[in-house]
């Protein structure tokens, strides 16, 4: 024991998922005893525990079905005034068939569709049109696969591991009924970090997912001491949606790590002379790669080659699919296998022009801060990105690129002809904002932010 107060920061999936996760406690690890609490892998076992970056690391097993649901339910209602619990009735009798109906019809197509290859395709096609209950579906596993299974399993940890915080931290919503929870058993201070917005997080929700989680977060927030997100913007939009005072504003923004090497590899190699554009990151849907790859058939690829770097998934192979009916696969747009997030500023630096096309189509992307803008500014990389307004002002404040607009090709083109021609422009641009990001946009110019918060007003005022 270092006689440090204790800091228990939760998460609903493996902590070393998100680098937001690392710098929190690695930062907080100076002034208080961190463990990070989150979830084993679904992609296979790692240690359970395990000392990194001088805070501790406890990964959890978590198990599924009914017991983890009923669970979930019933801590939301000890934390639930009596108003919230109508409300929650309403929603189960409006939703419950939910519950019953669609796993049935889910679990029966999956049984039809392992009868045969041409079986499962047609099944497909008939859930990919009936997009009600293929919503529906998703609205249910959220809640039985993710929320109440990975809430179950952290409170179990709570109340059997040992654990007496002086400060919760919860990371997304997630974990918020957890945060709550231990805040009226331990007389905790209560963190909420919303990494994203998460009632308007998907573009395709059924009519029950906003209001149910907009009413799920809303019944929650009102108990935590402070409320953070990732940008200004966002932070706005949070506090008139639910009528908070203040929401504190702490970016996506890597620490900042002085000289780095470039990491030289295939880019190099793939792209000869031609001006290296690169999107890196994770595929998903709305992110505007797809509209990408068709204006690149407009681009001159004798002059520019466009680099899609990121993990294996669906979207990917689709988006590669996309590149090769275009003719554009393996000629001016090439599909790379993903770094480890040690290396993706390293890995960046060996293009010429970082992309950050996310279409702004609800508030989490039009209001978004990516990671991969913090990367590529310490890169050294022009940036071209959509239409997004807080990416936007940054790259203003910045000097370090342009911007376009996905629904019109012509400006993804033309943005993209700019950066190709002008190699004084990106030189400028790249130099400007990774000056940019060296003084002001970096995780030491914001974490004091998130310390105030853990500390408390009668603290931080005792420290003045």
């Amino acid at each position: 024991m270092t006689g440090k107060p204790s800091l228990v920061m939760l998460m609903a999936h493996d902590p070393t998922l998100d680098p937001r996760v690392d710098w929190e406690a690695s930062f907080a690890a100076s002034r208080f005893e961190v463990v990070a609490l989150g979830l084993q892998p679904l992609t296979g076992a790692r240690a359970a525990q395990e000392d990194i970056h001088g805070y501790r690391l406890r990964r959890l097993t978590v198990a599924h079905g009914l017991g983890p649901t009923a669970e979930f339910a019933l801590n939301w209602l000890r934390v639930s005034g009596p108003r919230e619990r109508v409300v929650m009735l309403l929603f189960a009798a409006a939703g419950g068939w939910l519950l019953l109906l669609v796993p049935l019809i889910a679990g029966a197509l999956f049984r039809l569709g392992k009868r045969s290859d041409s079986l499962k395709r047609a099944l497909w096609r008939a859930w990919d049109r009936f997009g009600a209950l293929r919503r529906a579906f998703l609205f249910v596993q959220l809640i039985t696969w993710f929320f109440a299974p990975a809430g179950a399993a952290l409170w179990r940890e709570f109340r059997h591991g040992g654990l007496r915080p002086a400060v919760v931290h919860c990371n997304d919503l997630d974990t918020l009924l957890v945060g709550v929870l231990a805040k009226r058993a331990y007389g905790c201070r209560l963190v909420y970090d919303a990494h994203e917005f998460m009632p308007h997080s998907l573009v395709d929700a059924g009519w029950y997912y906003l209001p149910f989680f907009r009413f799920y977060e809303r019944s929650l927030i009102r108990q935590c001491d402070a409320v953070v997100t990732v940008n200004p913007m966002l932070a706005r939009a949070m506090a008139e949606e639910y009528g908070l005072e203040r929401v504190l504003s702490v970016p996506n923004a890597e620490p900042w790590r002085g000289e780095i090497a470039p990491r030289r590899g295939e880019v190099s190699a793939l792209a000869g002379n031609r001006v290296k554009f690169l999107f890196q990151g994770a595929f998903a849907a709305q992110r505007g790669i797809e509209e990408l790859i068709r204006a690149w058939a407009r681009v001159d690829g004798s002059r520019a080659a466009l680099f899609l770097r990121g993990p294996a998934n669906p979207l990917r192979d689709s988006c590669e699919e996309l590149a090769r009916e275009l003719g554009l696969l393996g000629r001016s747009v090439y599909v790379l296998e993903p770094v480890i997030e040690e290396e993706l500023v390293a890995a960046s630096m060996e293009a010429d022009v970082g992309v950050i096309p996310y279409k702004p189509v609800t508030l989490n992307y039009k209001y978004c801060c990516p990671n991969k803008l913090s990367q590529y500014l310490q890169a050294g990389l022009m940036i071209l990105c959509n239409e997004l307004p807080y990416v936007k002002q940054i790259l203003a404040e910045a000097g370090a690129g342009l911007a376009f607009d996905t629904r019109d090709e012509a400006t993804v083109v033309e943005a993209v002809r700019r950066a190709t021609d002008d190699p004084g422009l990106r030189e400028r641009c790249g130099r400007s904002g990774r000056d940019y990001t060296r003084r002001t946009f970096n995780w030491q110019q914001f974490y004091p932010v998130l310390e105030a918060a853990y500390l408390g007003p009668s603290a931080a005022d005792a420290e003045k």
